[in-house]
């Protein structure tokens, strides 16, 4: 069975982030603002849809990928990658980056 939209709750949370709220939503996933429990600091947590990784497996692939290449470039105009993942509870994956 296909598994449902998810829609992250203030206080819930991914990794090691604590959502905030919603920020913006597009095709390919939501953005929350977080704070990011151990260094207590403002993030940007990208979820992949799971009815996504669901339907075509090597999106989850290619997102983690995004994530290894982005977390490469070192830019004062490029957000820092900070963490990515799999969330063991919710199953989602993720992608960390500063907030600005």
């Amino acid at each position: 069975m296909p598994p449902e939209p998810v829609e992250l709750q203030p206080g819930q949370v991914i990794g090691k982030c604590e959502i905030i709220r919603e920020i913006g939503r597009g095709g390919m996933g939501a953005v929350y603002l977080a704070r990011h429990t151990t260094l207590d600091v403002p993030v940007a947590v990208k979820i992949l849809p799971p009815l996504v990784a669901y339907k075509t497996p090597e999106y989850a692939e290619r997102f983690l990928r995004e994530a290894r290449l982005a977390a490469r470039i070192k830019h004062p105009n490029v957000l820092a990658v900070m963490d990515a993942d799999r969330d063991p509870a919710t199953g989602l994956y993720y992608i960390v980056t500063e907030f600005a």
